[in-house]
């Protein structure tokens, strides 16, 4: 009987202190391989970088930021959640009392401000995904490197300290000084870092720069997504039923960078974690993309020529960030063409998209990791195909014999 009350008494301890700490779902970044370590730097001097790491595919997500915030910001106490977040082009929303803050992705209206009825999939009520993967905005320097650090600290769940959002890859007691430590898992890309996913055309270490984001020395086109070759800028959604006019990331399917990211021209200004020693005033902090509201003034904004500067504290509807992390993997799965941990039908893709490109092993494409793309790369992928990272699907007959030495030991047991 003591040891049932005991029990008993574990299980509501248990769950008092789930209620107290609260309660998120891991969130997980997708990100794409930036290879061809050791590229030159473009002509602007940006854009070199000497190491492979990951960036994100996308920007951060409302629902994302939203995850973040449950675990560590109950009593908010650095203002990683601001009202702005809950305005009309934000998407996170607060409630409860201070120490007990509870923050939830908003709800999508049926219909916009001026009566139109919302219909795109990803807004209309009860249907599609609402502001969940819309960029979460009005967002801050240092609430994106104190992201990084709860990110690079497994995700904890607790109050806002060394051991959550304070430090890991940022000492944020140094405030706008604060810079990235080595050893980080995840961090806020660095200007050369978000350059070279941004305009890079890789497949190899020579290859050269597109002068826009969106694999092309064109200026985007203002328009909806998907489109080909277009961003979302100049308030180019108001005329249309989607409320808000910001598109969910990821949209633009038909306009990726060469590396496979979305939205580095458009959608929001992304924070980099650096301050450029060029500047007049160090204070400030850089960013790049260009901006939903962008209007009449993309072939400027998004040009790998244009850097933006501004106060670490400016959060607006039109600032946002991106996560990058370092790339782990110890080796190279053979057939794994696109780095993504499994041999599937995409890195067929992976190899005719990159067919003929040469550079370090490891470039995206090179299933065999001999350095080059070619069509040795497509029987790779087929000879290697249902493989994944840390696993090797058996050949049949590999399969049988196990089978047989399985039975052996039962009836041993036996």
């Amino acid at each position: 009987m003591k040891k049932m009350k005991k029990t008993m008494w574990l299980v509501v301890a248990s769950v008092l202190l789930i209620g107290v700490a609260g309660v998120h779902a891991e969130v997980t970044i997708e990100t794409v391989l930036v290879g061809d370590v050791g590229n030159v730097a473009d002509a602007t001097s940006y854009g070199s970088v000497s190491y492979e790491y990951r960036i994100g595919k996308y920007e951060v997500t409302n629902a994302q930021y939203a995850e973040f915030l449950n675990a560590v910001a109950a009593q908010n106490l650095n203002g990683m959640w601001d009202s702005n977040m809950a305005a009309s082009s934000g998407g996170i929303e607060q409630s409860g009392g201070w120490g007990n803050y509870v923050y939830a992705v908003k709800s999508i209206p049926d219909f916009d401000d001026d009566g139109i009825p919302n219909s795109h999939p990803d807004r209309v009520s009860g249907t599609g995904l609402g502001f969940a993967n819309l960029p979460v905005n009005s967002i801050q320097w240092e609430d994106a490197l104190r992201f990084a650090n709860w990110m690079h600290n497994g995700q904890p769940t607790g109050a806002e300290d060394a051991s959550t959002t304070e430090d890991g890859v940022y000492d944020m007691s140094l405030g706008s000084d604060a810079v990235r430590k080595a050893g980080a898992t995840y961090f806020v890309p660095s200007e050369d870092e978000w350059y070279k996913a941004a305009y890079y055309k890789g497949g190899g270490t020579n290859a050269g720069y597109y002068e826009y984001a969106t694999s092309s020395d064109t200026v985007p086109v203002a328009e909806a997504p998907p489109g080909t070759n277009s961003a979302v800028y100049a308030r180019v959604l108001w005329s249309s039923d989607w409320s808000p006019n910001i598109p969910s990331v990821g949209s633009y399917t038909n306009a990726p960078s060469p590396y496979g990211t979305f939205d580095q021209n458009g959608s929001m200004w992304e924070w980099l974690d650096e301050s450029d020693a060029e500047q007049a005033d160090p204070v400030k902090k850089i960013l790049r993309s260009g901006d939903w509201w962008t209007d009449g003034a993309a072939d400027g904004y998004f040009s790998s020529s244009h850097q933006e500067v501004a106060s670490p504290a400016w959060n607006t509807t039109i600032v946002g960030f991106r996560m990058a992390g370092a790339q782990t993997e110890v080796e190279l799965l053979p057939g794994d063409a696109n780095r993504d941990g499994v041999v599937s039908a995409d890195d067929y893709g992976s190899v005719q998209l990159h067919f003929g490109d040469t550079g370090d092993v490891g470039i995206l494409g090179d299933a065999n990791g001999d350095g080059v793309v070619s069509a040795d790369d497509y029987g790779s992928v087929q000879l290697h195909f249902g493989d994944m990272a840390g696993m090797t699907v058996p050949e049949p007959g590999t399969i049988g014999l196990l089978a047989i030495g399985l039975v052996a030991i039962l009836r041993k047991r036996k």
